[in-house]
């Protein structure tokens, strides 16, 4: 069985062969073509980015983040949280991986990290603007590359609040706007119930008309994302103003 070379082999920085190839060629005189582990050299690029949002639960004791950068040569990976390093941080823990490259997958030397920590171990509200990065060095061919995520801390809705609790007010009046606000994140749905029944959505309950004896009652604002559900009731009552038949 022969072997053919059918590219010259081309100088590159650090000895890289910038195409590599091999023939063999069976007695039935069909030409196999085998891609070597030899790629020209190229500045980082990302593999795999981080996304533009995420975020956990505020309990939640083991976060991980990664991405993964193919390059040959290869650089090196560093975290940064709100454009600050991380390499010494005591509570965030990053961890490097070098991965060779697998032609079968058309997949180049590569290089990943995954950063990992406790929320516990930080304030919560440290995560209610924070941003992660994470950044390659650059090499001998070019510049390093960055990507960053916007991380914020999820949490079911909390601290519901309607703009009155207890009302009384004469049948015929009209009444002001009912608003019912939470701190929730994801930013949470409104709904606006009266025995069970939903008479309304968002956070702001409007009474277009008058009122009557019937629309008196608890009126309760229940508030949901995908990690809970909160709930609080304001009272209405309507009085009547009772004739006496005349004399």
């Amino acid at each position: 069985m022969l072997s053919y070379n059918l590219f010259p082999t081309l100088s590159f920085p650090n000895d890289y062969q910038s195409i590599c190839a091999k023939t063999k060629k069976p007695s039935n005189l069909t030409i196999l073509l085998s891609l070597p582990l030899c790629v020209p050299p190229a500045p980082p690029s990302f593999v795999k980015k981080l996304p533009e949002r995420g975020g956990v639960l505020r309990n939640t004791t083991n976060v991980q983040l990664s991405c993964l950068v193919g390059v040959p040569p290869l650089c090196e990976l560093e975290w940064l949280r709100n454009n600050e390093s991380l390499r010494d941080s005591i509570v965030f823990e990053s961890k490097l991986a070098h991965h060779r490259p697998d032609p079968r997958r058309n997949l180049f030397s590569s290089i990943s990290s995954v950063l990992t920590w406790n929320m516990s171990l930080l304030p919560v509200n440290s995560f209610d603007y924070a941003t992660f990065t994470c950044r390659s060095s650059g090499n001998e061919i070019g510049a390093g590359v960055s990507s960053t995520m916007a991380f914020r801390v999820e949490y079911p809705p909390e601290n519901i609040q309607i703009s009155a609790v207890r009302l009384e007010v004469m049948e015929g009046e009209i009444l002001d706007d009912l608003v019912c606000s939470a701190s929730a994140h994801p930013l949470a749905n409104y709904e606006w119930r009266v025995d069970g029944t939903v008479v309304a959505r968002g956070p702001v309950l409007s009474f277009n008309s008058s009122l009557s004896r019937a629309m008196g009652g608890n009126y309760t604002c229940v508030v949901m994302n995908q990690h809970g559900m909160a709930r609080a009731t304001v009272s209405i009552t309507v009085l009547h103003i009772v004739m006496e038949p005349l004399e």
